[in-house]
């Protein structure tokens, strides 16, 4: 923990968010605990922001490309174009 002023700053906060573009989205809108829903807040291509520790990560070995699986609450913002 570092202290900043007189705000206490864990170590994980200190990890820099990650981006990403959309290449695939899930046709169900996101169910919260309580039932309610939401409508899915990204579009494909769309440049994402999100918490380096979110996510799935796994390698498509056949095309070697990098892909990362992100819950909804792990987008933290759209990034503009």
């Amino acid at each position: 923990l570092d202290m900043i002023g007189n705000i206490l700053q864990p170590d994980q906060a200190k990890e820099k968010p990650r981006a990403g573009r959309v290449v695939a989205i899930s046709p169900e809108p996101h169910r919260f605990e309580n039932g309610m829903s939401a409508p899915v807040e990204v579009k494909l291509n769309d440049r994402v922001l999100y918490g380096r520790y979110g996510g799935i990560e796994f390698i498509d070995k056949e095309f070697m490309v990098e892909y990362v699986v992100l819950a909804f609450n792990d987008v933290f913002m759209v990034l503009p174009e």
